[in-house]
């Protein structure tokens, strides 16, 4: 029998980001792998049949204020199924503090949260990230460190994407090494079609895409690029730096 989970993400349908890129490739080698996943998200159409349920979301649940609320939805949500059904594992993708509620409240069930950044652990002195993110979203990651310090602690795993954030999460968030775990980050090469070229053009004309160019190492490319032997353009795209 395929074992059952649970698989929790707000991204699914619409992919923009790291998370939502993961759980795509989950979707793809899900039955190759041998799993039976059922997906919860509030970016799904309703389709039990094929194995996605949509979490209801009010308006107030995704707002800012309303975040607490949201959680306790998806928590609920993927309950309802597992009593009927159980699952062998509970797996949330995107953010450990969505999974905030499962991971405090009574469970049957193991639960894994997976952590992709660390944003908010920069951010557990309130405003202290404020030149990365802005006083606002500065104020509300450091209210996100609290809520995500509580999941992780609690969970029965951690799966951080990269050593150096595997490392940030154990120093951090005193979270033990037998409960955490390292997935690293993956692209599928074969969806991207590849011409070979030895010649670079001068000057190269390069695109940096980060949602958080500080956080994701902008100065650590202009570095690097300091000693690259032709001109070199850099263009960066992302979210208004003014927000």
């Amino acid at each position: 029998m395929k074992p059952r989970i649970a698989f929790i993400t707000a991204q699914l349908d619409h992919v923009n980001s790291g998370p939502g890129t993961f759980a795509k490739y989950v979707r793809r080698y899900a039955d190759e792998c041998g799993l039976d996943v059922t997906y919860f998200s509030e970016d799904c159409a309703h389709d039990p049949q094929k194995g996605t349920i949509q979490v209801p979301l009010s308006n107030f649940d995704r707002s800012t204020s309303g975040q607490l609320s949201r959680y306790y939805r998806y928590d609920r949500t993927w309950k309802r199924y597992h009593a009927k059904t159980p699952f062998n594992l509970v797996w949330y993708n995107d953010a450990p503090h969505l999974g905030l509620f499962t991971s405090r409240l009574q469970r049957d069930v193991p639960l894994v949260l997976m952590i992709n950044d660390y944003s908010n652990i920069v951010s557990r002195v309130p405003f202290s990230s404020r030149r990365d993110h802005g006083i606002r979203r500065s104020g509300i990651r450091s209210i996100l460190y609290q809520f995500e310090k509580a999941a992780l602690r609690s969970c029965d795993a951690v799966v951080a994407n990269s050593d150096f954030l595997a490392q940030q999460v154990a120093s951090t968030y005193m979270v033990e090494s037998a409960r955490l775990h390292v997935l690293n980050k993956a692209v599928d090469l074969s969806q991207f079609p590849f011409k070979d070229s030895a010649v670079l053009h001068n000057p190269l004309r390069l695109l940096f895409f980060k949602s958080d160019y500080r956080l994701g190492g902008l100065e650590d490319v202009f570095a690097a690029l300091s000693n690259f032997p032709i001109a070199t353009i850099v263009t960066v795209a992302g979210p208004d730096v003014s927000e």
